[in-house]
C-alpha cells in the first residue's frame, strides 16, 4: 500500500515539475515577445499573453500595480515559481521515498 502511495506522490512530483517548467517558459516567452511589435496579429503569441495574463493578474492586484508591458509582477511570478515549484516538488520526492522504505 505504501508503494503505491509512494508511485502516486512521484507521479505527481512529476506532474507538478511539467507543470512549472511550462509555466516558466511561458513567463520567459512573454518577456522575450514584450518587444516583439507585431505581436498582436500572432495567434501564437496572442495565446501566451492569454495564458500568463491569468496567473499575472492576481499578483498585480495583491501589489496594487497597474499592467504595464513588463513590470515587477512577470519577474516576481517567474522567480517565485521557480522557487516554490523546486521546494513543493523536492518536498514531494522525499516523501516518497520515505514512504518507499
Amino acid at each position: 500500500m505504501l508503494t503505491l502511495l509512494s508511485a502516486v506522490i512521484t507521479a505527481a512530483a512529476n506532474l507538478l515539475t511539467a507543470v512549472f517548467i511550462t509555466l516558466c517558459m511561458l513567463l520567459a516567452l512573454r518577456f522575450i515577445l514584450n518587444f516583439y511589435a507585431d505581436g498582436t496579429s500572432n495567434p501564437g503569441i496572442v495565446f501566451v499573453f492569454r495564458v500568463t495574463e491569468v496567473v499575472l493578474d492576481p499578483v498585480r492586484r495583491k501589489m496594487g500595480i497597474e499592467p504595464r508591458t513588463v513590470d515587477l509582477s512577470l519577474i516576481v511570478v517567474f522567480f517565485g515559481a521557480i522557487f516554490f515549484g523546486t521546494l513543493m516538488i523536492d518536498l514531494l520526492r522525499k516523501i516518497a521515498v520515505h514512504l518507499a522504505g
